[in-house]
C-alpha cells in the first residue's frame, strides 16, 4: 500500500517536541526575550517568524543559520527545516513501532513498510505488534 497515494496515512503520526536547550523550546523566540510571535512547527510558520526578526535571504542563497550559537552554513532554503530538526528537535512517531524520524518523507518511507507488516500480522491473528 502507498501512503503518498492516500491522505489517510498522514493522520498515523504524531509530532514530538523535545527541546535540547532552554532557548529551543517550542514557542519560545530566541530572538527577542519580549517576541510575543508563536514559534510553531512549521517550515512555513519558522520562516514568518524569521522575517519578522529581520531574517530575510532568497532560497538559494548560502547564508548561517540565525540561531544563537550556531554557525552552520546552508541554502536560506533550508533553515527553517534545520532549526526545526537541530533546535527545536522536532520528530515525528510511527504509531505502528514507535520509531521516530526528524522528517514526514522519511517516515512515509518507513511507514510503506510498517504498516504493510503490521497489517499483515493482524491479519495473522499477531496482536502483540
Amino acid at each position: 500500500m502507498n501512503p503518498h497515494a492516500d491522505n489517510t496515512t498522514t493522520t498515523l503520526f504524531q509530532s514530538i517536541h523535545a527541546p535540547v536547550n532552554p532557548m529551543g523550546t517550542l514557542g519560545q523566540c530566541p530572538w527577542e526575550s519580549a517576541c510575543t510571535l508563536p514559534l510553531v512547527d512549521t517550515t512555513g510558520a519558522v520562516y514568518a517568524h524569521l522575517r519578522a526578526h529581520n531574517f530575510i535571504h532568497k532560497h538559494r542563497v548560502r547564508a548561517g543559520c540565525p540561531w544563537p550559537l550556531c554557525s552552520q552554513e546552508m541554502q536560506w532554503g533550508n533553515v527553517a527545516r534545520h532549526i526545526l530538526e537541530r533546535h527545536l528537535r522536532i520528530r515525528v512517531q510511527c504509531t505502528f513501532c514507535g520509531h521516530t524520524y526528524t522528517r514526514n518523507d522519511a517516515l512515509q518511507t518507513h511507514m510503506d513498510v510498517c504498516m504493510e507488516i503490521y497489517m499483515n500480522a493482524m491479519l495473522a491473528g499477531n496482536h502483540q505488534m
